[in-house]
């Protein structure tokens, strides 16, 4: 230890902690420090206590830089384990953290890291009373407060929603009525969040026979081709979403709604992707057999008089997300197999603290589809922002064989080598592209 290192005594009781400067060894060796509030109070160590120094000192940063990420990731995840009561018991949020997977550091590193955090007033500690005796609470300081309300504004974005449509349920049983109020719940809700360059409505992809139940289109670029109040046609190059609304989500009904949706990718060159979800008040059926629904009906396609419906051809021909207000959030994305070659697949979110935050995860991947090149970056990140470490992602199952679109299109082909690779190539890269994008971290899908 070195004078003037920012330090704590990590042995000290969890209330007592705060931060100390080293000053220096007295004539016995002992260990001088005093508090940083008021340096001319001294206290000599004994050999037994444990002195740290401090992660987040200078020469910690300079001579080994603590794991930031971590750090934010334990401070929010131990925030949002508190957020709902404003405290959460030391034990069960130490364990809570060591036993999520996205943690992997010691639990005596977490107790350490936690620690540091208290000695910032990040987090404060309190002692109360329980059946075993004497309690640790970790309470939440003022910032971390101030964090919470925002990760439950986020999650809370929906709570009209679910008030006006329980509303109408208790006065109206007439299933189509309370079905198309609810769509309009839904269309109310968009049209606050989403920028004036679209307009949301009703309607038809002109040369899709298809009705939809709401068309997000781009409205500057574009003109309709017919429109008479919220009932439009437009050209599919307009479409930037198609949101399939049910009152209540059954198997029957999800799999109507994926039909929909796959003749909406058929219009959909994928660059860039149309979104295309399905959005549901309740449902009777679990998230597992939500997601069984939709690989069955991708992985095995049927024959539907002329056509054949389901197979994934194409990159993004298939469902963006599947949204059940305060149940499920299921959503599609893309990974590298073992080949290092794209495949779909399903993924779903859940909140670790049980927030209904399923309309703000369906909100976030809308708005990320409707992003255009703009003077600055437009990505609007703040949902997933506001919701940080509470969000649990999980990969489910593929949605196509490892020969699906692309890398079937080039089997048995005509093209040489050199030419499959260019394909290949080129599709790899439009998808890698347009996954930069959706996440934000490039200004355009055009790149490359």
């Amino acid at each position: 230890m070195k004078k003037g290192d920012l330090c704590f005594v990590s042995s000290d009781p969890w209330e007592s902690l705060m931060h100390y400067r080293f000053v220096e060894y007295d004539e016995q060796g002992g260990r001088v420090i005093a508090t940083v509030r008021q340096p001319r109070s001294r206290r000599i160590l004994s050999s037994s206590e444990d002195l740290r120094l401090h992660p987040f000192s200078i020469r910690a940063n300079i001579e080994s830089p603590p794991d930031q990420e971590l750090y934010s990731f334990i401070l929010d995840l131990t925030s949002s384990l508190a957020g709902q009561t404003n405290k959460v018991s030391l034990a069960d949020a130490v364990d809570r953290i060591c036993s999520d997977k996205r943690v992997t550091v010691s639990k005596e590193h977490v107790e350490f890291v936690l620690k540091a955090f208290v000695t910032e007033g990040l987090i404060n500690v309190i002692v109360g009373k329980g059946t075993a005796g004497k309690v640790m609470f970790l309470e939440l300081g003022k910032y971390q407060q101030e964090m919470e309300r925002r990760r439950a504004f986020a999650a809370s974005m929906a709570s009209e929603l679910e008030t006006l449509s329980e509303r109408i349920g208790l006065l109206v049983s007439h299933g189509p009525t309370v079905g198309a109020y609810r769509e309009q719940l839904l269309i109310n809700m968009l049209r606050k969040h989403l920028p004036k360059r679209y307009h949301i409505a009703s309607g038809f992809i002109y040369g899709c026979p298809r009705q939809f139940d709401v068309l997000i289109y781009d409205c500057i670029e574009y003109a309709p081709l017919f429109r008479e109040d919220d009932l439009v046609v437009i050209p599919a190059n307009a479409v930037r979403a198609v949101i399939e609304v049910k009152t209540t989500l059954s198997a029957t009904e999800l799999r109507k709604s994926l039909d929909i949706l796959y003749q909406v990718g058929r219009h959909d060159d994928g660059y860039p992707p149309i979104f295309k979800g399905v959005f549901s008040f309740k449902s009777p059926m679990s998230e597992k057999s939500i997601c069984s629904n939709i690989h069955d009906y991708y992985m095995n396609g049927y024959m539907g008089r002329s056509e054949l419906y389901g197979l994934v051809n194409k990159p993004y021909a298939h469902i963006t997300c599947a949204c059940i207000y305060g149940k499920s959030y299921v959503f599609s994305s893309y990974r590298k197999t073992k080949l290092n070659e794209y495949i779909p697949a399903l993924y779903t979110k859940k909140s670790n603290t049980g927030l209904k935050s399923q309309v703000a995860w369906f909100m976030q991947e809308l708005l990320a589809h409707l992003r255009y090149d703009a003077a600055k970056n437009n990505y609007f990140s703040y949902i997933d922002d506001m919701l940080g470490s509470d969000t649990l992602v999980q990969r489910h199952q593929d949605i196509a064989d490892p020969e699906w679109g692309p890398y079937a299109a080039v089997v048995d082909s005509d093209l040489d080598d050199s030419e499959v690779e260019a394909y290949l190539r080129n599709q790899e890269l439009r998808i890698t592209n347009i996954q930069s994008w959706l996440a934000g971290t490039e200004d355009s899908w055009r790149k490359g």
